[in-house]
């Protein structure tokens, strides 16, 4: 890639996310971003409880629409920033309670504007480092950032550390739920360079996105992960993914389908994907005693508006 991606590069105002929110939870710079939706509130809470448990406070919700803020600005109200002003999908009424499941429609209006908010993070004034983590996720080690700089630390070119989806890395299955971004110097970030950065990254993602042609931001960033290695020089070296069966960070087929009981003590995260459906994901997350049972959410008034 010679050229900038950005054509067009589509921004959110400089004003999102809040600088005094993210100035005030980041930790060593660092910041962690979950992305909340109304019927997965109660997901929310288990992870969060479990960073709570073992000390990590530097995070950060963004809610997808007013209802989602509502609710979460109740519990977590220096944590939360405003919805972010995207262009509002058509997913509301009764759509908008049933949790979406992978692969569908729903499912894809939620995901889409990922690139797009992590973008904002990696632009924001105060020039964080970024772990994006998603909600069906449960954290066990205090050392989960550290290892991801550790990480990044020993391949210092690479602008993203993610987990593979499968062990053949050449296919360049990289997996959205849980990534990290080190901070780079401000000149270093610019859309209109021509060497691919980490923001320029993110609006090629988008960008997959916006064609329609993916189900969901999964297969997008796949999608812009192949385009990096195909047509940036040293392109191996932009994205540093760790194999699926990482000890600290495997993906949920090998966490509970393959990994022993000692193996799992070892897990840094653990993310319940390589199943469908939020009925299945809680039925896996309570087999395993990976379930903190919420009490913040259900003390909520009218939580059933969230489908929960």
């Amino acid at each position: 890639i010679t050229r900038s991606p950005c054509r067009p590069c589509r921004n959110l105002p400089p004003s999102w996310p809040e600088a005094d929110i993210l100035d005030n939870v980041a930790v060593d710079g660092t910041i962690v971003v979950f992305i909340a939706t109304c019927p997965y509130i109660d997901f929310l809470e288990n992870v969060l409880s479990s960073l709570d448990n073992i000390g990590i406070t530097n995070y950060v919700i963004v809610p997808m629409d007013k209802l989602t803020w509502k609710r979460v600005k109740q519990i977590w109200p220096d944590h939360t920033v405003s919805v972010p002003p995207i262009r509002k999908s058509k997913v509301v009424g009764k759509k908008f309670q049933d949790a979406a499941r992978f692969g569908s429609e729903e499912f894809k209006k939620i995901t889409a504007p990922r690139p797009l908010i992590l973008k904002a993070f990696l632009k924001s004034s105060g020039n964080y480092n970024i772990l994006y983590s998603d909600t069906d996720t449960f954290w066990r080690s205090p050392d989960t950032i550290k290892r991801f700089q550790e990480v990044q630390s020993q391949h210092p070119e690479s602008k993203l550390i993610g987990v593979s989806e499968v062990a053949d890395l050449s296919e360049g299955l990289l997996c959205s739920g849980l990534i990290y971004m080190p901070r780079a110097k401000k000149a270093n970030l610019s859309e209109n360079a021509d060497d691919v950065n980490i923001v320029q990254f993110m609006t090629i993602w988008d960008n997959a996105m916006q064609t329609g042609k993916h189900l969901h931001d999964q297969d997008a960033i796949q999608d812009a992960h192949r385009q990096i290695l195909a047509n940036r020089p040293n392109g191996e070296a932009f994205v540093h993914m760790l194999l699926n069966d990482d000890p600290y960070f495997p993906v949920g087929q090998q966490y509970f389908e393959i990994f022993n009981s000692q193996q799992r003590e070892g897990a840094y995260v653990v993310h319940n994907n390589w199943i469908i459906g939020k009925p299945a994901k809680l039925e896996r997350f309570i087999k395993f005693s990976l379930w903190n049972k919420p009490t913040k959410v259900y003390a909520l008034p009218n939580r059933e508006e969230c489908g929960i």
